[in-house]
């Protein structure tokens, strides 16, 4: 293999490349120098250096691809759809900001949704998703209380949201946070019973594992899908 092959090579690797297909690229200098075991040495070293560059640039490109966004980079997209964005867009956003961990942005745009479209359950339960995260156990019924009533006016729809924020905690693995707000509700007259009830369930769900299917699973504790209580006139109030 000679200089004019390498040339007609590199020219073709640079047609794939021009269309974004580095492994094909790759691909063709791999099987360029396989079918040339006796190939001279500097010939050799050119083709093997054209190819660590393109493997570098395919490995940078695929690291910009799938690195998620960060918190700033979410506020600019959202800041430049402005009060054009509507129902779906702004829930694009509060998910986005949700799977960075960026909690306080995201329940920022689900308080906006709840506003415009009323309280989704979807919208609901990632508020409680929100919540979670910024706040301890000691403080989430507090939180859950003072973000229903700055979002609904309806006292019931209020109660409801709390409701199923709790049974969102639970249900989502964050059981001391279910736990306590199961406590903040309980002593509302009206849901005591219910909420005892609920907490119950949660810690025979916490205390029991599950039975193993196979010995290498025996022993492994996992959540038991939490048992629903008598509240079903509250979750019709928002059960969309």
């Amino acid at each position: 293999m000679g200089k004019l092959t390498t040339v007609l090579a590199k020219k073709e690797a640079e047609a794939y490349l021009s269309q974004g297909l580095h492994q094909e690229a790759i691909k063709l200098y791999d099987q360029l120098l396989d079918a040339s075991p006796h190939i001279d040495p500097a010939i050799k070293a050119a083709i093997e250096n054209h190819r660590q560059k393109i493997e570098v640039a395919f490995q940078e490109n695929t690291a910009r691809k799938t690195r998620p966004l960060t918190a700033a980079e979410i506020g600019r997209i959202r800041e430049g759809w402005g009060t054009q964005a509507n129902e779906s867009d702004i829930l694009v956003c509060a998910q986005a900001f949700l799977q960075i961990g960026a909690h306080a942005e995201a329940l920022a745009e689900l308080r906006t949704l709840v506003a415009q479209a009323g309280p989704k359950k979807i919208y609901v339960h990632a508020m409680a998703d929100c919540l979670a995260g910024l706040h301890p156990p000691d403080e989430i019924g507090a939180a859950v209380r003072s973000l229903a009533r700055a979002s609904v006016d309806d006292p019931k729809t209020v109660l409801a949201m709390q409701v199923a924020m709790a049974e969102r905690l639970a249900e989502r693995g964050h059981p001391d946070h279910a736990r306590a707000l199961f406590l903040h509700l309980a002593e509302m007259p009206a849901l005591a019973a219910a909420m005892q009830n609920r907490l119950a369930a949660l810690a025979a769900a916490s205390a029991a594992p599950c039975a193993a299917a196979n010995t290498e699973q025996r022993g492994a504790a996992c959540a038991r899908s939490p048992r629903r209580f008598g509240l079903e006139r509250l979750r019709r109030l928002f059960g969309r």
